[in-house]
Formats: structure tokens, C-alpha cells, sequence
């Protein structure tokens, strides 16, 4: 049995978790994640804006919604835990 692909490496200490990428599909990943909910942001600016400072609040509590929560997810995934 091979050994995992690891793309990232990560930490968990008293409740806070910290991961870095090891390489570039890692990199590549995370800017994935992070581009695409941002870009449909970007998308739906048009309909969001009649709404305000209220419209871009929420899109961007949407994609944080997303991109956190799936950053973790990710991390764990496909990573190796160093402590």
C-alpha cells in the first residue's frame, strides 16, 4: 500500500488549527477554493448591489461560509498532522 499524497501539514494546539500547503496541489487547491466562491461573488454583484452595503455584507459572509469551513475540510483531508 502506497503512502498517502500529502498536500498539506497542519496543527492542532488548544483549540486552534493551523495548516500550510507542502506543495502544489495544495497551493492549487486552496486558491480553488477560495477563487470560486469569490468569483460567483463577483457574479452576482448585479443583483446584490440594489440591496446596498447589506448586499455585499452578505455575499461575503456567504463565501466566508464556504471557504473556511471547506479550507478545514480540506486540510484534514489531505494533510498530515505534525503534532
Amino acid at each position: 500500500m502506497g503512502e498517502k499524497d500529502i498536500w498539506f501539514r497542519y496543527e492542532v494546539t488548544a483549540g486552534r488549527f493551523s495548516g500550510t500547503p507542502v506543495n502544489w496541489k495544495g497551493w492549487l487547491a486552496l486558491a480553488g477554493l477560495i477563487g470560486a466562491p469569490t468569483g460567483l461573488l463577483l457574479l452576482a454583484m448585479p443583483w446584490l448591489r440594489p440591496l446596498g452595503p447589506l448586499g455585499v455584507i452578505l455575499g461575503l459572509a456567504v463565501v466566508f461560509a464556504i471557504v473556511f469551513p471547506g479550507a478545514v475540510a480540506l486540510v484534514r483531508a489531505k494533510g498530515r498532522r505534525v503534532n
